[in-house]
């Protein structure tokens, strides 16, 4: 009956509707491993990697898709390619080389997901970087054409020992001044630092006198006038700084960009998925039992696809 459904074009990703225990839903192959049937999830979770890769085009031009669908093809076996193996041995060495090529398909299955979540992820950081203007409304772009266009102007013009020179003076130029800023820095560093600690000693001063104030308050008049235990075991309440924290922890959350959030996207679902699909296909190489299924489970798709 599975074999049947997915010849007739039924979605191995899909899940089951959400309901307020599983808001997120089970896939057939969850639901297939949970009743003990390993060879049928292995299968399952097989199918769903290599249609995913298939199914998967991230803002790619047709000339690009059609190169990435070739490769994909290439190396990747989809289910419909992928035939029992029937002569060169017995029945459990035929079923364990077909879990083994189950394994090898899946997992190059799932690098490939995870390696074009990750070309995605790069080519969103080099648009933002292409992106980013300076003060003069000039992206990196311009200053990289405009700086060759500059060169490329002074070689015409210079000789080659003259445009040498010049381009001599101009790196010493540049290091006096690199080196003459960073010892300017490095003695503003420390005047920080002295005025820091300076400021910290009279502050400390001035705590001593008022804690000290504090207790001959707390002595002569709290305890003396009310016979009470005055200020001593005081604890301030953390809540407000309980609630700062909480406050500044949504702030962080809102900040986050776009590929902050695919990142997270990628490694709580996408990489999740993957690694629950290749541990059931890792699975089924342990059990003899799963094995034999996952191999009917070819045969049946095989005979499904061919009626």
């Amino acid at each position: 009956m599975v074999a049947a459904l997915l010849a007739a074009g039924a979605s191995a990703p899909a899940v089951t509707d959400p309901t307020a225990q599983d808001p997120v839903g089970k896939t057939a192959a969850f639901l297939a491993s949970e009743r003990g049937h390993l060879g049928l999830a292995a299968y399952l979770s097989e199918v769903s990697l290599t249609s995913y890769l298939a199914s998967l085009t991230i803002q790619e031009s047709d000339t690009s898709k059609g190169s990435a669908a070739a490769e994909a093809e290439r190396a990747v076996e989809s289910i419909s390619q992928r035939n029992a193996q029937l002569h060169g041995g017995t029945e459990d060495e035929l079923s364990l080389k077909d879990s083994l090529a189950a394994v090898r398909n899946a997992a190059q299955a799932a690098a490939r997901i995870q390696n074009a979540f990750r070309a995605f992820s790069f080519r969103k950081r080099q648009q933002k970087t292409a992106r980013l203007k300076d003060e003069y409304g000039m992206t990196q772009e311009d200053i990289d054409e405009l700086a060759a266009a500059s060169r490329s102007y002074y070689q015409s013009l210079l000789p080659n020992g003259q445009f040498y020179d010049k381009a001599a003076v101009s790196i010493q130029k540049k290091f006096k001044g690199w080196k003459g800023r960073r010892h300017f820095l490095n003695m503003r560093r420390n005047a920080v630092k002295i005025q820091a600690h300076v400021r910290g000693h009279q502050v400390r001063k001035k705590y001593k006198t008022f804690v000290s104030t504090v207790s001959v308050l707390e002595k002569v008049i709290l305890r003396w006038r009310r016979k009470g235990h005055g200020l001593r075991g005081f604890r301030a309440e953390q809540t407000a700084m309980a609630e700062a924290e909480e406050d500044d922890e949504d702030d962080d959350d809102d900040d986050f960009n776009d590929d902050e959030a695919v990142k997270v996207f990628r490694r709580q679902k996408v990489d999740e998925s993957v690694k629950e699909a290749m541990s059931r296909v890792l699975s089924m190489v342990d059990s003899p039992e799963a094995r034999m299924q996952y191999r009917r489970m070819l045969e049946e798709f095989r005979q499904a696809t061919a009626e």
